[in-house]
C-alpha cells in the first residue's frame, strides 16, 4: 500500500524517467554523467544554463566517483561582443536516483542542483520521451548534441527553456551562435550551431544497452536478416521487429511485422524491393523501442573511373601576360564492382521537373521574366507587383532590400508599398547609378538621394520605419548580388534572389528565385549592415 502511495505522489516526470531507467527495460545503469555548458554573465550573478546533457551510463563500481565536478575547458570560452560573459563546461557523475530528482526538481521548482551549488533556472517546459535513432546515410539532427548515439539509439526526455530571452542576441546575430559553437567544439563533440532551439535546455539521454543488433543483406539482394544479442545481465524477452520500405514519393513498398521469440537469435524481414529500408525493434512488455534505424541500405555496387593522361595539354594566354596549362584526358574508363545486373532506368529519379512550373510561378518561388519586345515600362510595372506581393505576404516583421543600384525611386516602388505599419525596413545600396546617367561622386549622390527623400510629402512616409545605407569612405565593401530578405517569418528567415536590380526589374531577361540558404544570406546582409551602421553611411532614415 505504501509503495502505491509513493508512486502516486511522484510527478509524471519522475514516473517517465523511472520507466526508462529502472527495471532493465533499456539496459543497466548505475550512474548519470552530467555535462553543463554555462555562462556567468556578470560578477555576482548565478550561472546561466546554455545547454546541459545528462547521459545514463554503466561504469565499473571500483572506479565510480560521484558528486565531484571538474572543468573541461582549461581557459574561459569567449564570444567577441559578449565581453562580460565567461563560458565554461562542467562535468560530474551522480547516482541514477539523484539524477531523476535533479531533473524533476528543475521542472517543478525551477531549481537546479549543480553538484551541490543551488542555481535558480529559467521556466522549463517538459517534453516527453522521444526515441532518437543513430545516423545512417541520413543525418539525425539531434545526434549533434547527444553522446555517442551510434548503436541502437537513445531515448531522450527534455526540459525546454520556454522563452530563451537571455539568449536573444544569438537569434538576432547568428554569427555569435556560430562563434559560440566553434568555441565549444574545441572541448566537446557538441555542435549547438544547427540546434539553436536547444539553447537553455536540459536533455536526459538514455542509450539502449539491453540488446545489440546487426543486419545483413541476404542473397536475393532484397531481404534482411536481423541478428539480436541480449546483454548478459538482462533477461531476454519476446520482441517484435517491424520493417518497411518507402519510395521517393513516400509510397510504402513493403511493410512487415515479424515476431522474435526470446530464444531466437535472428529474424528475416522478407522485403520485395531493393533500396533503403527502415527497421524498428519493439518491446511489447515495456512498450519501448529497443532499436530503430533511420533509412539504411547496403553497398552492393561500387563504380570507379580510370583516366589516361598524355603529354598533350592546352595552353591559355591571359590579357595580363600570364599563362595557364590545362592537362588533357584522352581516355576515360568506368568500371563496376559488385552487383552487375543490368538495371532499367528508374524514371521516377530522372523526372524532367520536380515541381509544376505554373505552381512555382503562382507562389513566386521561381519566375522567369522575358519581355521579348513588349513595352518594357509596362512589363516593369507588372514585375514590381510580384515584389510587392512578397513584401505584403512575408514582411510583417521586416523587409531588407540589397541592391547596388538602389535609388529612392526604387525604394518607393517596393518597400513603401508595405501594408505593415512601422515594419522594420532596411535597404543597402552601393549608390551606383545606371550607366546611361552621368557619373557623379558618392558625396553628390548621398546629398541628392537625401534631398529626394526629404522632398516627399509627409503622407507618403506615414508608417514607414526605414533606414537606407551605403558603404562609404572605405567603410563596408562592394557587392553585386541583389536580394529581397525577410528576416523573421515565423521565427525563420526567407530570401529571394532578384536576378537584376529593381530599376530594370522585368525589363530584361532575369529570374526571381526563392533561395534555400536564406539564413546565410541574412547573415551576409547583417554583417555588412553592422559595418555601415554609422552616421556617415546613412543616406536617409525615417527616424
Amino acid at each position: 500500500m505504501n509503495g502505491q502511495l509513493e508512486v502516486a505522489n511522484r510527478s509524471s516526470v519522475e514516473q517517465d524517467l523511472q520507466a526508462l531507467l529502472i527495471g532493465q527495460s533499456l539496459g543497466e545503469y548505475n550512474c548519470v554523467e552530467v555535462t553543463e555548458i554555462f555562462a556567468i554573465t556578470d560578477k555576482g550573478v548565478p550561472p546561466k544554463n546554455i545547454f546541459t546533457l545528462m547521459v545514463a551510463e554503466s561504469r565499473e563500481s571500483k572506479n565510480l566517483v560521484l558528486d565531484e565536478y571538474a572543468f573541461v575547458n582549461d581557459k574561459p570560452i569567449k564570444v567577441s561582443i559578449l565581453k562580460s560573459w565567461t563560458i565554461g563546461i562542467k562535468t560530474y557523475l551522480v547516482s541514477v536516483d539523484k539524477a531523476i530528482e535533479m531533473f524533476a526538481t528543475a521542472e517543478s521548482d525551477n531549481d537546479w542542483d549543480s553538484c551541490g551549488q543551488k542555481v535558480k533556472t529559467s521556466e522549463y517546459g517538459y517534453k516527453k520521451r522521444t526515441f532518437t535513432p543513430p545516423d545512417s546515410f541520413e543525418t539525425v539532427p539531434l545526434n549533434s548534441v547527444l553522446k555517442n548515439n551510434f548503436n541502437n539509439g537513445s531515448y531522450v526526455v527534455e526540459l525546454t527553456n520556454q522563452h530563451k530571452t537571455e539568449f536573444s542576441m544569438f537569434f538576432e546575430k547568428t554569427t555569435l551562435l556560430q562563434e559560440l559553437a566553434d568555441g565549444l567544439l574545441k572541448y566537446l563533440p557538441i555542435d549547438i550551431s544547427s540546434l539553436s532551439d536547444r539553447l537553455g535546455n536540459v536533455i536526459f539521454q538514455i542509450p539502449v544497452k539491453a540488446i545489440q543488433t546487426r543486419t545483413t543483406l541476404l542473397s536475393n539482394r532484397k531481404s534482411i536478416e536481423c541478428k539480436i544479442a541480449w546483454h548478459p545481465n538482462i533477461q531476454p524477452r519476446d520482441l517484435m521487429v517491424c520493417g518497411y520500405q518507402e519510395d521517393d514519393d513516400f509510397n510504402k513498398d513493403d511493410f512487415h511485422i515479424v515476431h522474435c521469440s526470446k530464444t531466437s537469435e535472428s529474424v528475416t524481414i522478407p522485403f520485395n524491393h531493393k533500396g533503403a529500408y527502415r527497421l524498428t525493434i519493439w518491446d511489447a512488455e515495456s512498450e519501448l523501442t529497443l532499436n530503430s534505424l533511420a533509412p539504411s541500405s547496403f553497398i552492393t555496387t561500387i563504380g570507379f573511373s580510370s583516366n589516361v593522361m598524355v603529354n598533350e595539354q592546352r595552353e591559355l594566354y591571359h590579357n595580363d601576360g600570364s599563362r595557364s596549362t590545362v592537362p588533357l584526358i584522352v581516355h576515360s574508363d568506368t568500371r563496376t564492382v559488385g552487383d552487375k545486373q543490368r538495371r532499367n532506368t528508374n524514371w521516377s529519379k530522372v523526372r524532367i521537373y520536380e515541381n509544376n512550373r505554373g505552381k512555382l510561378r503562382e507562389s513566386l518561388e521561381f519566375v522567369q521574366y522575358n519581355p521579348k519586345g513588349k513595352n518594357k515600362k509596362i512589363e516593369h510595372e507588372k514585375a514590381l507587383l510580384d515584389i510587392r506581393s512578397l513584401i505584403n505576404k512575408f514582411g510583417e516583421n521586416g523587409v531588407y532590400l540589397w541592391d547596388p543600384y538602389l535609388s529612392p525611386n526604387d525604394i518607393v516602388k517596393t518597400l513603401f508599398y508595405s501594408k505593415f505599419s512601422n515594419s522594420t525596413l532596411r535597404a543597402i545600396s552601393s549608390l551606383k547609378e545606371p550607366p546611361t546617367e552621368e557619373k557623379n561622386s558618392i558625396n553628390y549622390i548621398f546629398d541628392k538621394y537625401k534631398f529626394e527623400f526629404e522632398s516627399y510629402a509627409p503622407e507618403m512616409k506615414i508608417g514607414i520605419d526605414l533606414q537606407f545605407r551605403s558603404p562609404r569612405n572605405n567603410i563596408g565593401w562592394k557587392f553585386h548580388d541583389r536580394f529581397l530578405i525577410f528576416p523573421d517569418v515565423n521565427k525563420l528567415p526567407m530570401a529571394w534572389s532578384l536576378g537584376t536590380s529593381v530599376n530594370s526589374f522585368g525589363q530584361e531577361h532575369h529570374i526571381l528565385q526563392k533561395c534555400s540558404d536564406a539564413r546565410l544570406i541574412l547573415d551576409a546582409f547583417n554583417e555588412l549592415w553592422a559595418e555601415i551602421d554609422k552616421d556617415e553611411c546613412l543616406v536617409w532614415g525615417s527616424k
